[in-house]
């Protein structure tokens, strides 16, 4: 119960944090359809990224330093919270990361952020890499879900 207690106060906290700054909003459903055809048990055994949306260890890491919790892998086979933690990360924290690096908040930067990984998306931007085929997918995925609305 207690566990349920702190998720839903960070749940809170990440949406009263993304409400109060006007920024695109990733679409976690469309996410969780990339990420992992909506299984809650997937399982990458490359990147170790868990559930719906394929959270990685690192930022399970941040979210529970960020919160003070002590979230498990474990615990991210759970819908409901790996899409909490999914909403934080997407939502929340990559837009700070994109001001942080004075980089234009826009859904294709938060894509790349959350697929490709911060470090990635300033290489790229820096002409340092290009997008593999693999992310150019997944922004193509993700705009055809978004057309279907």
């Amino acid at each position: 119960m207690k566990k349920m207690m702190v998720i839903a106060t960070a749940m809170m906290l990440a949406r009263m944090a993304t409400a109060s700054a006007s920024v695109p909003q990733i679409n976690l459903v469309y996410i969780a359809q990339i990420e992992s055809s909506n299984r809650s048990f997937a399982y990458n055994k490359t990147t170790k990224a868990i559930g719906l949306h394929q959270i990685t260890p690192v930022v399970l890491k941040e979210y529970n330093r960020r919160f003070k919790t002590k979230l498990d892998s474990e615990s991210l086979f759970h819908a409901d919270i790996n899409t909490t933690v999914a909403h934080w990360y997407a939502n929340v924290r990559i837009p700070e990361l994109l001001r942080w690096s004075k980089i234009p908040i826009t859904t294709i930067n938060m894509l790349i952020a959350y697929h490709d990984g911060i470090g990635n998306l300033i290489k790229f931007r820096a002409g340092e890499r290009q997008l593999g085929k693999n992310m150019k997918g997944y922004i193509k995925k993700y705009e055809t879900l978004s057309e279907g609305v």
